[in-house]
C-alpha cells in the first residue's frame, strides 16, 4: 500500500522542521559556548521576567556536560546584563519564592513602550469604547 502524496509532503515538512530545530539548537549551543550570557537572549525571547530555574532549563537544552553547564550557569548569573528585580523570599509558611530577574535590554524595551504609550492616554479620542473592546474580544 503506497503513501499518499499529501502524507509524503507532511512527512517531508516534519523532517524539514526537525532539521531546522536541530540547526537552531546547534547554533544556540555554539553561541552559549562562546558567550554564556547569550542564554539570556533565549530566555527573554520566551519571557521578560524569569528565575534561576528558567536560566538553568535554557542552558540544559544546549549543554550536556555537567561541568560546562555549571560554568555557563555561573557566567550567566554573573552577567552584567542580568538585573535582579526581586530577591528570593521565604514566607512564614516556609515556602520559598525564587528571586526574579530580567535583563537591562528588556527593561529598556518595556520602559520605551511605556514612554510611547503614556502620551496616547492623554490624547483626545484615545479611549477605546467598551463596544470596540467587546467586539475585539
Amino acid at each position: 500500500m503506497g503513501v499518499h502524496a499529501s502524507q509524503m509532503q507532511r512527512r517531508g515538512l516534519v523532517v524539514e522542521r526537525t532539521a531546522l530545530k536541530e540547526e537552531t539548537a546547534r547554533r544556540n549551543a555554539e553561541l552559549i559556548a562562546a558567550d554564556p550570557s547569550e542564554a539570556l537572549t533565549i530566555v527573554t525571547g520566551e519571557k521578560s521576567v524569569f528565575d534561576r530555574r528558567d536560566i538553568a532549563r535554557t542552558l540544559h537544552r544546549y549543554i550536556d556536560d555537567a561541568e560546562d553547564f555549571q560554568g555557563a550557569l555561573v557566567a550567566v548569573m554573573g552577567s552584567p546584563e542580568l538585573v535582579l528585580l526581586q530577591a528570593e523570599q521565604t514566607l512564614a509558611s516556609g515556602e520559598v519564592i525564587p528571586a526574579r530577574y530580567s535583563t537591562r535590554e528588556m527593561i529598556e524595551l518595556e520602559r520605551a513602550m511605556e514612554d510611547r504609550a503614556e502620551p496616547m492616554v492623554l490624547e483626545p479620542g484615545s479611549v477605546v469604547a467598551a463596544e470596540q473592546v467587546q467586539s475585539a474580544l
